[in-house]
């Protein structure tokens, strides 16, 4: 219930109770000092202050005092004091009342509307974004507001919380990884995106007017690292360590052990010349390649199609879902690139023949077989597999500089830029909407720097490149 207690000889706090929060725990009540104003009143306080100090001490003892005492003229006094009491309270109460504009029968719990949203939007996401919106609602979002009603967050507490996600020491600042320092801006930008989806869609459903989100910025990504890629010099090595790591690696001469190598080897190769995402890479088969041989050259080529990507596994299925922007996109292949493929296809097919049985059920009649696939079951590999593979090789040859795996697409970028590729036929082949990323990764990479350095060279006065030989 309401009280007062007695601070000081003229002031007491008036308290009110705010009852229990979304997990049921007695919240800390709302806390406000009183003077009195009125020298009427202070006369009062004195009279009773000098029969007994301890009567204005608190609510309990005032209203003992009124039930006990027999006195008329400190019972008229003590009367007058508990009315005004009683009106600081019913104001004080009203205010607190007054900030809440939303029925209490019809509040929900931050939890509560954190699950209706999980099990009403998160199945619409792509399965990536639906695990990363899980993880980082349930690792850093819900134990900061688990306590609180929905109605109850304002845009100052999610300021709060960006300010503590920005803090190593707090529990939802830390790395998962176990690693020192503050959180990357990749990950408070995720956050951000996930408290943004659950906001908009309280307001969408009708479970708040405002949306508290309105006035936040979203984190500047301001330690995104350049993308990395291989110059040609790198290129060429990598492309000689792969082939020895087939064809003269003594420790792997049982065909099954090279044709694991030889995956990872045209699995890079194939990227480094076509900039395929991991993901549509696993999602090529074999009835996607058309051959073709050109009597005129005397050479084989090779078009594909990106019909598929495989982005994630799912309770051990591959997660299949359409190229990025929805688009399918067919793109050529050079007469070497088609002639590795052929004896690459060649190759896979004798394995997967030998590994048929009860796991693996390949049609070969129709070739609809993945290109990248476990040897065993079939099935596509999983992405993680190409990260460890990858890992894997440059453990064995340690003299290559490492890039994450994604770097590949990036090593096909920079050099078809350098190689004055047409900015359309890139965006074309890489699968962007428009030639505008082009632009971008051309101002980024070393390579293409380099190569427009050196158009001059050929057109430069005799004696200036001899004087820089």
């Amino acid at each position: 219930m309401a009280s007062i207690q007695q601070r000081g000889k003229y002031t007491w706090r008036l308290s009110i109770p705010l009852g229990y929060d979304a997990n049921g725990k007695k919240r800390t009540p709302a806390r406000k000092p009183c003077r009195i104003p009125d020298p009427s009143l202070l006369q009062s306080v004195d009279k009773l202050d000098e029969f007994d100090p301890a009567i204005l001490k608190s609510t309990k003892s005032l209203n003992n005092f009124l039930k006990t005492s027999t006195d008329a003229t400190l019972l008229r006094h003590a009367k007058r004091l508990q009315k005004f009491f009683e009106e600081q309270l019913y104001k004080f109460k009203s205010e607190i009342e007054d900030g809440d504009t939303h029925n209490k029968q019809q509040r929900i719990s931050f939890k509560a509307f954190g699950d209706f949203w999980q099990e009403n939007h998160i199945p619409t996401l792509e399965y990536t974004t639906r695990q990363n919106y899980k993880f980082h609602y349930d690792t850093r979002i819900l134990p900061y507001f688990e306590s609180m009603y929905l109605d109850e967050v304002t845009t100052t507490h999610i300021v709060k919380f960006m300010t503590d996600l920005r803090n190593p020491e707090t529990k939802i600042g830390r790395r998962r990884n176990g690693k020192p320092g503050p959180l990357k801006s990749a990950t408070l930008v995720f956050v951000y995106r996930v408290l943004r989806s659950i906001f908009s869609k309280a307001v969408q459903w009708k479970k708040l007017g405002e949306n508290p989100m309105e006035g936040i910025d979203k984190p500047a990504e301001d330690d995104v690292k350049k993308p990395d890629a291989y110059n040609e010099v790198e290129l060429m090595q990598l492309y000689e360590a792969l082939d020895d790591d087939v064809n003269f690696d003594p420790r792997y001469k049982e065909p099954r052990y090279r044709m694991e190598r030889m995956i990872l080897q045209v699995l890079v190769i194939l990227d480094t010349t076509t900039g395929m995402r991991r993901a549509e890479l696993l999602g090529q088969k074999r009835s996607k390649l058309v051959f073709h041989y050109d009597t005129e050259s005397d050479t084989w080529a090779c078009t594909g199609t990106i019909l598929e990507t495989i982005p994630a596994f799912e309770d051990g299925k591959p997660v299949i879902k359409l190229p990025k922007n929805n688009e399918s996109r067919s793109m050529a292949f050079s007469p070497s690139i088609a002639y590795m493929l052929m004896e690459y296809c060649k190759e896979l097919e004798k394995q997967l023949r030998a590994a048929q049985g009860r796991e693996n059920v390949i049609s070969f009649e129709e070739e609809d077989y993945y290109l990248f696939p476990n040897l065993k079951t079939g099935k596509p590999l999983h992405p993680s597999t190409i990260r460890k593979k990858w890992v894997s090789f440059h453990e064995r040859h340690p003299h290559l500089r490492y890039i994450p795996f994604h770097g590949i697409r990036h090593t096909a970028t920079s050099i078809m830029i350098a190689k004055n590729v047409h900015n359309q036929a890139i965006a074309k082949r890489l699968g962007w909407k428009n030639a505008k990323m082009v632009d971008h990764y051309g101002k980024i990479f070393t390579t293409v720097d380099e190569a427009s350095a050196a158009v001059f060279e050929d057109i430069l006065p005799a004696k200036l490149k001899i004087r820089g030989q």
